[in-house]
């Protein structure tokens, strides 16, 4: 998916109008299976919404499938600000109830924010430092499809956990190198790395590609891979 053959499109193709933008079935398909040719018509009047409405109701679904398990272990050991210990007196079912309701707003609020943060952070580091020349509306139409690619990876952790009957099953990385043995699979490092994420990432290092001109999505791809790691490399050190 070199963007040498992406940079040498014309760069009028990103002025074109909204109303010449593909319907929103056709860009869901091609965020999926040609990205490339879907970002090169994207410009600050690009639709979005729609594809962020379909992300976020996947997110809202995921929550009315987190196992019991999810909502009470987080009682398990709860305490006040002031380290007491919490007495818990509601029954386990309330708990889960409650708990599904929660994850369900939280969903509904926080996956808009998560369209905004990425678009932010593609437009910090890729326009402002790197001195690109796309606008945070242009990457704000670009997360807003890409944020299809983990909704996707949702679905096939739903699915996962209803074949496998395994609470916690997700499409980590080491989850699909668990063939090589314990080592991999139980490596919480690889576990924290979600596959759909990673394809994320290399979505968006096309986007900027495009968007920037630049002769190849690689480097891009790796700046944001690079932050990605750094990421999940902190999370499971203060988990441990």
């Amino acid at each position: 998916m070199s963007a040498s053959s992406l940079s040498s499109q014309p760069h009028e193709h990103l002025g074109l109008r909204d109303d010449a933008a593909p319907g929103l079935w056709t860009r869901v398909a091609q965020t999926f299976v040609s990205p490339a040719r879907l970002f090169i018509g994207f410009n600050d009047a690009s639709p979005w919404i729609g594809v962020l409405a379909i992300s976020t109701l996947v997110a809202m679904l995921a929550a009315v499938f987190l196992p019991p398990e999810y909502f009470l272990e987080r009682m398990d050991g709860a305490v006040t600000r002031l380290g007491k210990p919490v007495e818990i007196t509601s029954p386990p079912g309330e708990i889960v109830r409650w708990g599904r309701y929660l994850e369900l707003l939280s969903a509904l609020a926080a996956h808009p924010m998560i369209a905004f943060g990425v678009a932010g952070l593609l437009t910090l580091v890729f326009s402002v430092i790197g001195r690109g020349r796309a606008s945070f509306r242009q990457y704000l139409a670009v997360a807003s499809h890409a944020l299809l690619i983990p909704a996707l990876g949702t679905i096939v952790g739903i699915a996962m956990r209803l074949a496998t009957g395994d609470p916690w099953a997700q499409p980590t990385v080491a989850t699909v190198l668990s063939f090589t043995g314990p080592a991999i699979a139980g490596n919480a490092f690889l576990d924290s790395l979600n596959v759909f994420s990673l394809w994320m990432l290399f979505v968006l290092g096309v986007a900027v590609a495009v968007l920037d001109g630049r002769a190849s999505w690689v480097r891009p791809a790796a700046a944001l891979l690079g932050i990605y790691l750094l990421l999940a490399g902190a999370s499971v050190l203060i988990a441990s």
